[in-house]
C-alpha cells in the first residue's frame, strides 16, 4: 500500500496585508494574509513540511506556491453560482488527496 496522501487546509481571512491592497502585485498565501490564526497554520504546516492550503472565498484552493492579488470577498456575498464554482475547484485541486 503506497503513502497516503494528505493535504491541511484552512479558511481565508478578513485580516489581510493592506499595503498590497491596489497594487495589482501578486504574492503567495503566507505574505498576504496576516491573521494570528492563518499565520500559526501556515508557519506550523512549514515546520512540518506538510502540504498546506488557504480556502478563499475568492480563489477557491489557494496552494502556497501560488500567487494572487489582495482582495477583498465577505463571505456572506457568495453568490451560489460563485459557491457551485468554488466546490468545483475545490474537488478539482484537491482530487490528488486521499486526506484532507
Amino acid at each position: 500500500m503506497g503513502k497516503v496522501k494528505r493535504i491541511y487546509i484552512t479558511h481565508c481571512s478578513a485580516k489581510k496585508d493592506d499595503s498590497l491592497k491596489n497594487t495589482g502585485k501578486n504574492v503567495t498565501p503566507d505574505k498576504l494574509y496576516t491573521a494570528t490564526s492563518t499565520q500559526r497554520f501556515m508557519k506550523k504546516c512549514k515546520e512540518k513540511h506538510v502540504e498546506w492550503a488557504i480556502f478563499s472565498d475568492l480563489y477557491g484552493v489557494w496552494f502556497p506556491n501560488v500567487e494572487n492579488e489582495w482582495y477583498e470577498k465577505d463571505p456572506n456575498t457568495v453568490t451560489e453560482e460563485e459557491f457551485r464554482k468554488l466546490l468545483k475547484d475545490f474537488d478539482e485541486k484537491l482530487a490528488a488527496y486521499d486526506e484532507i
